[in-house]
């Protein structure tokens, strides 16, 4: 067998190949460049490489019973557009497999869920990570509602919406009647999979080489913050009791996501009448949300 047919060449190429892509990158208006694999951070111990096999991961026995003859859409094509090429083909396949098509098709493949839960995770840690790096950036506050803005549904959807992943998802036919390969949810759900199956299949540099890089654009647009970020209830609270001699009152109206990403709606009204809307990863940033949006309708009628 030449060593181009043994798989064992074929692993160490393709290691070699995700390390050359992730080591020593920079990103414009990211931050410096990372120092690569096998550096220590007090704290944290010594990365792994690229590729390492994860404690107590088999992957054989991840992918047992299911069935890989169906075939997907042009997986090559979409390797192409993320700038990645699986070792195991079937981590991408979960990623793609929503649980409806599952569900119809049990015990033979498992579906994209764990994965979401770990690819928010993963992206969550990668983007506050270079947010962190802005050092213009020093309110705490201002960094969490970038890191809001940039991992939202809406924001994922979009991502996946460039990568046209829609057209390679495995749906059940009741999701598919209903259009679930434009529906956003779906799509951001897919998107966190297809990260998280980046992760396990490649490590840590190799997703974030491919994070990174498709959310280049939105990182490097980010602009900087005000010096003190502004208090929105509290510009609202003293509009209102000079005006109307009285309190704002804010309320939670709706609640929706998995319990690892719920969104929160806030509502705040003014003697009964609501006054604003906004939504945000914690109720305090909706009720934020809610009043930047009052204030500005209540500047607007003065």
């Amino acid at each position: 067998m030449s060593e181009d047919q043994d798989p064992k060449y074929k692993n160490q190429r393709h290691q070699a190949e995700v390390y050359r892509r992730g080591v020593g990158k920079t990103y414009p208006g990211v931050g410096d460049s990372f120092s690569g694999v096998g550096d220590t951070f007090p704290g944290i111990g010594t990365l792994p490489h690229v590729g390492e096999t994860f404690p107590g991961l088999d992957v054989s026995s991840l992918f047992a019973g299911e069935e890989s003859s169906v075939a997907f859409g042009d997986l090559d094509e979409l390797e192409s557009r993320i700038g990645y090429a699986f070792h195991e083909r079937m981590f991408l396949e979960r990623a793609l497999t929503h649980p409806s098509y599952a569900n119809e098709r049990k015990g033979t493949r498992r579906h994209n869920q764990r994965l979401e839960f770990l690819g928010d995770s993963v992206l969550g840690l990668i983007i506050a990570t270079a947010l962190y790096q802005r050092e213009e950036m020093e309110d705490e506050g201002m960094l969490t509602k970038h890191l809001s803005a940039l991992v939202c549904e809406r924001a994922l959807s979009s991502k996946a919406r460039e990568l046209d992943l829609g057209e390679f998802l495995r749906l059940g036919k009741g999701e598919e009647a209903q259009g679930g390969r434009l529906r956003d949810s779906i799509l951001c759900d897919a998107y966190e999979a297809l990260l998280a199956a980046i992760y396990l299949d490649g490590g840590y540099l190799a997703v974030r080489d491919v994070a990174l890089r498709l959310h280049k654009v939105e990182l490097t647009e980010l602009q900087s913050p005000l010096p003190n970020n502004p208090n929105y209830k509290g510009l609202l609270q003293s509009s209102v009791q000079a005006r109307y001699n009285t309190q704002p009152t804010y309320h939670i109206v709706d609640e929706h996501g998995p319990e690892h990403r719920k969104m929160f709606v806030a509502e705040v009204r003014v003697m009964r009448e609501r006054m604003g809307r906004g939504e945000g990863r914690s109720k305090k940033l909706a009720e934020q949300a809610a009043a930047e949006e009052a204030l500005s309708s209540f500047v607007k009628s003065t």
